[in-house]
Parts: structure tokens; C-alpha cells; sequence
């Protein structure tokens, strides 16, 4: 196995660590409703943990009410660097047999930014398409 030989200073350890350590998923959980009420993308996200899984649900914002995209499993929790355990981005993609959409997101001042790639798979011509949207965390209201 090769030793890494040089890496940035931000990335050094400075002594062993017994890890692998688990990324805390509870920065990112909530429900985050998207900042532009116009939006013809991503209504709304729902970020859910349990048990050290995480998934997403996703809310659209076409037609006149929120198309549900279903439960996606979390796939890569990423914290803020290496001597940091809160998370603050992830990925996590959706199937949808004509279009796969891979999500990217991380936090930044308190907001959620979610980008999404977005490839056509039923060779129609259509291009593959990125976009990002913003969201803001929902507050929970107490009952």
C-alpha cells in the first residue's frame, strides 16, 4: 500500500485516530422549503435519519401541487473537514427510467444548496441539464 506523501495542511491528522468515525447527520436533518416560491423545480426536501442511515425525500414544485419523488437513501454524508464529525453536504440520486437525477447539496450560512445533474437516458435528444435552488429550513412547529 502506498503512503500518501503530501496533502494539504487542513488535511493532515495529527496523531492516529481509532476511527472510522460517523459524520453527524443531525446539521442537515428537517424539512427545507425552497427560497424561491416560483421555483418550477424543488419545493421542498425532507431529510430524515435514523438509526446512522439517512435519506431525502423530494418534493417538485410542478403542476399545481408538489409531485412527491419518493424516499432516496443518502448515499455519502460529507462534514466540513477532516477533524469535523457535523455534516454539511451529501449525495443521493433518483432513478426515474427516462431521467436520473444525482443531488449535491451542502450547507452555507444556513441555508441548503442543492444542485442537480440531471441525465436523459431514453435517448429523446433532450439535453442533460444542471440546476441549483436554495432552501431555508422549515421551522417545526410545536403541538
Amino acid at each position: 500500500m502506498d503512503t500518501v506523501r503530501f496533502v494539504r495542511a487542513d488535511e493532515r491528522l495529527e496523531s492516529a485516530h481509532p476511527g472510522p468515525f460517523e459524520v453527524d447527520s443531525l446539521p442537515l436533518l428537517g424539512t427545507w422549503i425552497n427560497t424561491n416560491t416560483a421555483t418550477p423545480g424543488i419545493a421542498k426536501v425532507i431529510i430524515t435519519g435514523r438509526a446512522g442511515d439517512v435519506s431525502i425525500r423530494v418534493l417538485s414544485a410542478s403542476g399545481p401541487t408538489p409531485r412527491d419523488w419518493g424516499e432516496a437513501d443518502v448515499d455519502v454524508l460529507y462534514a466540513a473537514g477532516v477533524h469535523s464529525l457535523a455534516a454539511m453536504g451529501f449525495v443521493a440520486a433518483y432513478d426515474f427510467d427516462v431521467v436520473e437525477t444525482q443531488l449535491e447539496a451542502n450547507s452555507s450560512l444556513g441555508l441548503l444548496v442543492i444542485a442537480t445533474f440531471n441525465t436523459f437516458t431514453d435517448r429523446s435528444g433532450r439535453s442533460n441539464y444542471f440546476a441549483r435552488e436554495f432552501f431555508y429550513r422549515q421551522e417545526s412547529s410545536a403541538n
